[in-house]
């Protein structure tokens, strides 16, 4: 599934010490859905854009309201999270969090 990315303040974006972090720029991707929905409720892709702040990590986004509104929870890791149900703790802590919108397009 092709996405764009369009990072939201939302709370804030912040690294894994608390410390706030700027909120990135928009991006496009094609993305691994972890569980369906309207269009997902969660995907997970490794994020390869040349320059770009979040370049290198693993990025999960995860669906922010029961009604899917378009807006996602992102959590960037360094290394590829086991992920089997992304309302259970990871085996590692996110090194960024913040929010997205996302939108779905073709090539």
């Amino acid at each position: 599934m092709n996405l764009q990315i369009t990072p939201i303040y939302g709370w804030g974006w912040s690294d894994s010490k608390g410390d706030v972090v700027t909120v990135p720029s928009p991006f496009e991707l094609e993305v691994e859905v972890i569980e369906a929905g309207q269009p997902f409720y969660s995907a997970l892709v490794r994020l390869t854009a040349p320059d770009h702040p979040l370049t290198r990590f693993w990025i999960l986004l995860a669906q922010r309201h029961a009604q899917n509104d378009g807006d996602y929870n992102l959590l960037a890791f360094s290394e590829k999270p086991n992920i089997r149900d992304v309302t259970h703790n990871f085996p590692l802590k996110p090194l960024i969090i913040g929010f997205a919108s996302a939108k779905v397009f073709s090539n």
